[in-house]
């Protein structure tokens, strides 16, 4: 049995908001905060000395975000688990964020999205006719009202319209019709309308009709939008939110570990800012499969590509010189001890990953292998390696070359440039090191303005 929690850690525990339970190295709940009881419902007997499976029996076997209450309703729930060592021992870490709003958010906006796309196949919502031959214009009484004019005040016309949206889309909206009329493109845009002294967003679509290549008639549908993207916007932030708990977790973990003292923490957010330059660059010339989605994500996930050092010896970690030949051997098994953990995760939520783990797993297990099969822990050859770990192993020599040691001085971007050019098909995949040259300035601005004194 593990000895008990420190007030530090205790007083981290009843801080945060999320649900967080504490279980020693055998799987026994130690200690779970105030926002976790208030949370589920249940108090201390129901959790204190029980084995972490009690705690999985109380998720839904149908859906494991679900997660049931003392009253017997469901929660939506995001949860994580992660190992900690702290102070020689070793314990589990359960985080339990309540996300039932953020479904409930998603739900509605799912909701809204289809009754816009039946509004708009039924043409009930307003509609509106422009003869482009008399320049007379038709509004439906929806429009009237969505606009909130009055229909006493004369006919409508093209200028009352555009006198009613937001003078900063009027020049798009004009610009965009026109050309639709002119050219037979499409009018299929969103803008925002002033509305008694109110902003409303407007989803506004048309098709001009022609007698040859005479333009006759404009037919139009215009739907307030308004609710939905203040819908979009309350989504948008709770996923911030999340992504931002992501990195706080990540932060936590390893400040308690140990592992992020000033060398390390500046190692971290070095390679993290390399790593996302190179994605993204590698994305945009066709060479990367990724989303945007995703290279944020492993932007998130890179601080942990040396999590697995936590299983390595203070002497052989810290040891202020060159390693040797046996000292190195117990430090490449890092690398395999990180993805135990990932993998110990998986075991513990039942699934085979997420694309979060997932992600991790690629970065921590292959960021040292190398192009040519001399690399570790597994010896792949080139496109065999992960791309997600043959960017890491890039961002991570740059920046070793880059840092000063007890044992060596720290080298000159030119330096490091001319080692890595010549690591080409051998440590490296050409395709990154082509990336590398093309923004090696961003990579020499990130070395000197986020680490030490470096040369230049």
């Amino acid at each position: 049995m593990n000895k008990p929690l420190s007030e530090t850690v205790l007083k981290w525990l009843n801080t945060t908001s999320d649900g967080m339970i504490i279980a020693d190295e055998l799987g026994l709940m130690m200690h779970a905060n105030e926002s976790f009881f208030h949370m589920t419902g249940y108090d201390g007997k129901d959790i204190i000395g029980k084995p972490i499976q009690s705690l999985w029996s109380k998720f839904s076997a149908e859906n494991l975000g679900k997660l049931k209450t003392s009253l017997g309703s469901y929660l939506s729930v995001e949860y994580q688990l992660n190992k900690l060592d702290f102070e020689q021992d070793e314990y589990i870490i359960i985080s339990l964020k309540n996300i039932s709003e953020l479904e409930t958010l998603r739900d509605e906006l799912s909701l809204e999205q289809e009754r816009m796309r039946e509004a708009k196949s039924l043409a009930k919502i307003g509609h509106w006719e422009l003869n482009l031959i008399t320049d007379k214009l038709y509004w439906s009484d929806e429009v009237y009202d969505m606009l909130d004019l009055d229909r006493a005040d004369g006919p409508p016309t093209y200028a009352t319209f555009l006198n009613c949206v937001h003078p900063n889309d009027r020049e798009m909206v004009d610009k965009v019709y026109s050309n639709s009329v002119k050219h037979g493109t499409d009018y299929n845009i969103t803008h925002r309308v002033i509305v008694d002294g109110g902003i409303h967003y407007y989803k506004e679509i048309c098709k001009t009709f022609y007698d040859g290549d005479i333009p006759t008639k404009s037919v139009g549908l215009i739907q307030d939008i308004t609710e939905a993207v203040i819908r979009q916007e309350a989504l948008e932030k709770k996923e911030l939110e999340l992504k931002n708990t992501h990195a706080a977790i990540i932060n936590v973990l390893m400040e308690m570990s140990d592992l992020k003292d000033n060398e390390t923490g500046k190692h971290v957010l070095r390679t993290q800012t390399y790593l996302l330059k190179l994605a993204k660059y590698l994305k945009i010339t066709g060479k990367a499969d990724f989303s945007d989605a995703y290279i944020d994500l492993l932007h998130q996930v890179a601080p942990l590509h040396d999590i697995g050092k936590v299983g390595i010896p203070d002497h052989i970690l810290r040891k202020p010189g060159k390693l040797t030949a046996d000292e190195f051997e117990q430090m490449k098994d890092h690398t395999l001890i990180g993805n135990r953990v990932i993998e110990k995760v998986k075991n513990k939520i039942g699934v085979q990953g997420t694309p979060y783990l997932l992600a991790a797993e690629k970065i921590i297990l292959y960021h040292h292998e190398k192009w040519d099969s001399t690399g570790y822990p597994m010896g792949l050859q080139g496109t065999h390696i992960p791309l997600e770990g043959r960017i890491m192993a890039l961002a991570d020599v740059y920046d070793a070359l880059r840092s000063k040691r007890v044992y060596k001085d720290a080298m000159s971007h030119e330096e490091a440039k001319a080692i890595i050019v010549s690591e080409t098909n051998k440590h490296f995949d050409p395709d990154v090191v082509e990336a590398f040259l093309a923004i090696e300035e961003e990579f020499k601005k990130i070395s000197c303005e986020l680490g030490d004194t470096v040369p230049a």
